[in-house]
């Protein structure tokens, strides 16, 4: 879980890198894509998308080499049962996720809405598939 966070807030901020290095890439090309210039859009959302292959590809990476030896740290010395390890991964995984809904709901509006017809279709084919 500490890695799976570590992982999204290091995503983010090379996101927020990553669309700099665009911005910065597009800039002198304004006048070609105010005119309209396929060949540099097409340019542009190549760049965009390798450069965001390379990131994810090396965001990945480097947290999968960090994760796995704390990861063989945490398993040799983990002395807990497997039901209250599972316990306590659903618990992080349940703040988590609320903590995502909740910043939804107050920063995008519409939210509540759509999550509570999507809570209403979830529970109806949970309930019709049982």
């Amino acid at each position: 879980v500490l890695v799976g966070i570590l992982t999204a807030w290091t995503g983010g901020w090379t996101m927020v890198k990553h669309r700099q290095l665009i911005a910065s890439f597009a800039r002198p090309r304004l006048d070609q894509l105010a005119a309209g210039s396929r060949r540099t859009v097409i340019g542009l959302q190549v760049f965009g998308m390798t450069a965001d292959l390379l990131r994810g590809a090396l965001l990945g990476t480097v947290m999968y080499l960090l994760a796995r030896p704390l990861a063989e740290l945490v398993n040799a010395r983990w002395t807990v049962g497997e039901d209250l390890s599972r316990a306590v991964i659903i618990a992080c995984v349940a703040a988590v996720a609320a903590s995502a809904v909740w910043k939804d709901f107050h920063a995008i509006s519409g939210t509540r809405r759509l999550f509570l017809a999507s809570l209403a279709v979830g529970t109806l084919l949970v309930v019709a598939g049982a």
